[in-house]
């Protein structure tokens, strides 16, 4: 798919939706051709390994509030946890963030200096703000 974009002329992100049959066949179902959440995502989890490379400090978790919250309130309340630039041992990065404000549910990337620290951040963060 990439060299067929890449041979008429485009130029950029791109992300694949896939899906496998029961047979084990790969099914491309739809190209975003765009910067999307994943994106963003496996940009920090690339920059994270370039200063430890080949650690376990990435994970890619879906995440549900107890109950909906806006972003506005999220970005408050979960400020310590955030990936904020600085090099701190854990933190995490919010995406897909559409049906927060509805149902509490996102993506988010947990990350630390290494798999212990990055648990760490996903066991107290649940703690404190729930999952289901």
């Amino acid at each position: 798919i990439a060299e067929h974009m890449s041979d008429a002329g485009y130029r950029g992100p791109f992300g694949i939706d896939y899906g496998i049959t029961t047979d084990g066949e790969i099914l491309a179902l739809e190209n975003n051709a765009r910067v999307n959440g994943s994106l963003i995502a496996f940009g920090i989890y690339d920059r994270v390994n370039e200063s430890n490379p080949g650690n376990d400090s990435f994970r890619n978790e879906f995440f549900r509030f107890r109950e909906p919250i806006e972003f506005s309130k999220f970005l408050t309340s979960a400020r310590d946890y955030l990936h904020d630039g600085t090099d701190k041992d854990s933190s995490l990065f919010p995406y897909d963030i559409t049906t927060m404000g509805e149902d509490g549910s996102f993506r988010a990337v947990f990350m630390g200096k290494d798999k212990n620290s990055r648990d760490d951040l996903y066991r107290k963060f649940t703690s404190e703000f729930g999952e289901y």
